[in-house]
């Protein structure tokens, strides 16, 4: 079965080349590389570690652009100053809360402060989406934990 997703580099990140299947005493086998030629040469071969924020945010969000994201609002006629206000937002006690229709960026933009606080500022974040927050509910109450459930999320600096 071959994958639809491009595989990419674990040092630096790039796009590796579709792998070549190699015939071996008559079988065939695909072999996917996992470092590129380039850090191969230069003898990187170590695995670049992965942030906490990389390992929550999903891959389609990380490659987020502001500018391309403002200019799809300008096209479809929405406001292209909220972005940039999101993004000026400090932790304190003044919380943020995004609302809006479907399609416009709030999660886009949010996982881009989410990638301050976490790796600038150095924050404590639980991400729990509608699913996740209702079985773990459902689980605690379930085991008698549900206080340890709730008190993990309100420890946090960011939910």
């Amino acid at each position: 079965m071959v994958s639809a997703k491009k595989s990419a580099c674990c040092c630096c990140g790039w796009a590796l080349p579709d792998p070549e299947p190699v015939i071996l005493f008559g079988r065939t086998f695909v072999v996917t590389p996992t470092i590129c030629a380039a850090c191969c040469v230069k003898g990187e071969a170590q695995p670049k570690k992965q942030s906490a924020w990389e390992r929550l945010c999903p891959e389609l969000y990380q490659r987020t652009d502001v500018v391309r994201l403002e200019d799809e609002l300008r096209q479809r006629g929405y406001d292209t100053r909220w972005p940039q206000d999101v993004l000026g937002w400090q932790y304190g006690s003044q919380g943020l809360v995004l609302s809006g229709p479907t399609g416009t960026g709030k999660s886009r933009v949010m996982w881009m402060v989410l990638r301050r606080l976490l790796e600038q500022e150095h924050r404590v974040a639980v991400f729990l989406n509608a699913v996740r927050f209702r079985t773990g509910l459902q689980a605690a109450a379930r085991d008698g934990a549900t206080e340890e459930f709730v008190h993990r999320l309100v420890r946090a600096d960011v939910l």
